[in-house]
């Protein structure tokens, strides 16, 4: 199993607005299915995550998550994107990055 990107920038997004959705792709690179146990994003609410993966992924299938990040204040924020599965290396995770700016009222 393995993410088609490490990470995730989203560079800087107003606050209280979303980051348009950003795409990253995980491959099933070995030669046996993997069963996809959990799929965990964090922070939720600052990121969120959806994906078209089944719960299981044959030999060179691949399945894609689609991440937005919503800052709730100005700043800097860092998550992960986490699928837990049973082959090794479990879990594969992406970073992900992002700051909120300006934003609020006068």
């Amino acid at each position: 199993m393995a993410f088609a990107t490490d990470s995730i920038n989203f560079g800087t997004v107003t606050v209280g607005l979303s980051s348009a959705p950003a795409s990253t792709t995980l491959n099933n690179v070995g030669a046996a299915p993997v069963n996809i146990t959990a799929i965990k994003i964090s922070p939720s609410g600052i990121f969120a995550q959806t994906n078209n993966c089944p719960a299981t992924l044959n030999p060179g299938q691949s399945c894609t998550f689609q991440v937005v990040f919503t800052p709730p204040s100005a700043g800097n924020f860092n998550g992960t994107l986490a699928v837990y599965h049973n082959a090794k290396g479990s879990p594969q995770t992406v970073a992900l990055t992002g700051a909120g700016v300006g934003g609020g009222s006068d």
